[in-house]
């Protein structure tokens, strides 16, 4: 008896009141989070960023930033100071499995606008990069400090140890788009503490390794096992002899 007599002393005025709230909050469309990161396409309009742009799509960073959704400040090197030592050496005479680590130091797993750079204290804060999800950096290696100056509001990057001589300081912001991601000019690539930039110089070159190929690719760990398990790849590289050789292989997600 309750409900009817409630209905029965609702105003026909506070009746459309109420239906219109409901329409409103019905049509009322949630913010449209990203789900696609296309980072190549978002530099492709600057065009002090084409040659760190092309770093990105040459190794797979540009791929891996594509299947994340979390928010990520990039730390992107201009034309002019990618040409300039140390950072030309790295690009030159790294492989690209190793470039590609070097990159992914310069993804921080967390969004920072101007504002929130102009708040860091002068003691820093330490960020988590993209390649301390990889498992390849010991400690606290893949991590970056970021530290302010409170004088001049210079803003610099740095490994977290004190023993690390790598840095950069950010030049200016380039993108942002809430709260997704940003991107900031620095002038240096940045190498990770206790990064062995000699080892590709040093090492005999490798014979044939499928497996070791296929996880240096990041997503392709289930294959790799798989191949492993069955003996199938040592067939595959014994009968490659050097010719080369292609493989079709589905993805982890696949």
């Amino acid at each position: 008896m309750a409900l009817p007599f409630f209905i029965s002393h609702i105003t026909p005025l506070t009746f459309f009141y109420f239906l219109l709230l409901y329409s409103s909050s019905a049509s009322a469309s949630p913010p449209t989070a990203v789900t696609d990161l296309n980072i190549t396409s978002i530099l492709a309009s600057f065009q002090n960023l084409t040659s760190f742009s092309s770093l990105l799509s040459s190794t797979s960073v540009a791929s891996d930033l594509t299947r994340r959704q979390d928010p990520i400040t990039l730390l992107a090197v201009p034309n002019p100071y990618l040409s300039l030592p140390p950072s030309s050496d790295l690009t030159r005479r790294l492989p690209p499995t190793s470039l590609g680590d070097v990159l992914r130091y310069h993804i921080l797993l967390q969004y920072f606008s101007w504002t929130d750079l102009l708040k860091i204290p002068p003691s820093g804060v330490l960020v988590t990069t993209l390649l301390q999800t990889t498992g390849r950096a010991p400690a606290n290696f893949g991590a970056v400090n970021i530290t302010r100056n409170p004088l001049t509001n210079a803003i610099t990057i740095q490994s977290p140890t004190p023993y690390s001589d790598s840095n950069a300081t950010v030049l200016s912001l380039i993108k942002t788009l809430p709260y997704n991601i940003t991107i900031l000019a620095v002038n240096s690539l940045l190498v990770p503490y206790d990064f062995n930039l000699m080892a590709s110089e040093t090492r005999p070159p490798p014979g044939l390794n499928i497996t070791r190929a296929l996880i240096d690719g990041h997503n392709f760990n289930v294959a790799a096992a798989l191949l492993s398990a069955s003996g199938v790849v040592d067939e595959f590289e014994a009968d490659e002899g050097g010719a080369g050789i292609t493989l079709f292989v589905p993805t982890d997600g696949a």
